[in-house]
């Protein structure tokens, strides 16, 4: 688990505990589905799939436990000092393009679905389902057509490490 500058993947919360402490690492968390009341460092927090995201340190004392039914997470984790990122939440898709939303220093887009959508460009596309994901060079996703009557997330990835004191703590 060292050596990886970036890592994304999707978490079941079935039950309350402590996350995993990774020193050295920034994490970005979106809920996907249900909602989590998290506590890091003392300080309460509860997130939903429409309360965008929350930034923490991998090496911050963080509680969770699901409000009602199991919850799934959206975690990006990146090694501090390597690079930055974001999660954006799209409650829906249209044709998404690199316009002015896309930062030139994003260099890798990770799209997450949470429903059924197709991806598509000059040499053809793909039918995408249920927690697909698609991950693409961040100069070729303005070539792409994406579309999805479901919410899906924006990850954005840039080989830049963070230029401030620390990472934001939270997102929109």
């Amino acid at each position: 688990m060292e050596n990886f500058s970036w890592r994304l993947s999707l978490a079941q919360v079935g039950v309350a505990g402590p996350f995993s402490h990774f020193a050295e690492v920034d994490r970005i968390l979106a809920v996907v589905e249900g909602r989590l009341l998290l506590r890091i460092d003392g300080t309460e927090r509860r997130l939903g799939a429409a309360d965008g995201c929350l930034a923490f340190g991998g090496e911050d004392p963080v509680w969770g436990a699901p409000e009602g039914e199991a919850a799934l997470d959206l975690n990006l984790m990146l090694r501090r000092g390597r690079c930055s990122g974001a999660i954006r939440h799209l409650p829906t898709l249209g044709t998404p393009s690199a316009g002015p939303d896309i930062s030139p220093a994003i260099t890798t887009i990770v799209m997450v679905f949470t429903g059924p959508g197709s991806v598509e460009d000059e040499e053809g596309g793909v039918e995408v389902g249920y927690l697909d994901a698609i991950q693409v060079a961040a100069p070729d996703f303005g070539a792409l057509r994406i579309s999805s009557p479901s919410p899906a997330y924006r990850v954005e990835i840039s080989d830049r490490p963070h230029t401030a004191a620390g990472p934001e703590r939270e997102l929109p």
